[in-house]
């Protein structure tokens, strides 16, 4: 898959196919200003896209938008610390759930998302301080 690590202050991932990885689809793990937009990121071996902060309090936030993510073994999405925003994705039918959310000290928003048919919950945020669902469809077939 994609693997950024420790990168400067601006990646840009749009309108690729990401699939069939033995690992993860997408790895963002410290970077900077993340955006992964349009993409279909599906059927890898482990979890579709993982986002690691921290994303500092001033830095934009993790932006994941517009993509479809399905068919992983292991979860869709997982963000853990840092910040992120998650707006109009389809998330299907991954192995564990749609979205997992843990350790993030800063504001995490879930907005117009389609989220469905994962093997475990739709969403699942642990120890967040400010999260924002807005808009979404969570269910078992929507």
């Amino acid at each position: 898959g994609v693997l950024v690590a420790d990168a400067g202050s601006f990646v840009h991932i749009e309108e690729n196919d990401i699939s069939g990885n033995l690992r993860r689809g997408v790895t963002a793990q410290k970077s900077g200003r993340f955006t992964l937009v349009s993409n279909r990121i599906s059927c890898n071996k482990n979890i579709g896209v993982i986002g690691i902060g921290p994303w500092e309090d001033y830095s934009e936030p993790l932006s994941v938008r517009d993509n479809v993510i399905t068919g992983n073994l292991s979860s869709g999405l997982w963000v853990q610390k840092g910040h992120a925003c998650v707006s109009r994705n389809i998330i299907a039918s991954n192995g564990e759930s749609g979205v997992v959310a843990f350790g993030c000290k800063n504001k995490l928003t879930f907005e117009g998302n389609v989220i469905h048919s994962n093997g475990r919950t739709g969403v699942s945020i642990h120890t967040a301080l400010q999260v924002v669902l807005k808009g979404n469809s969570v269910g078992v077939k929507v």
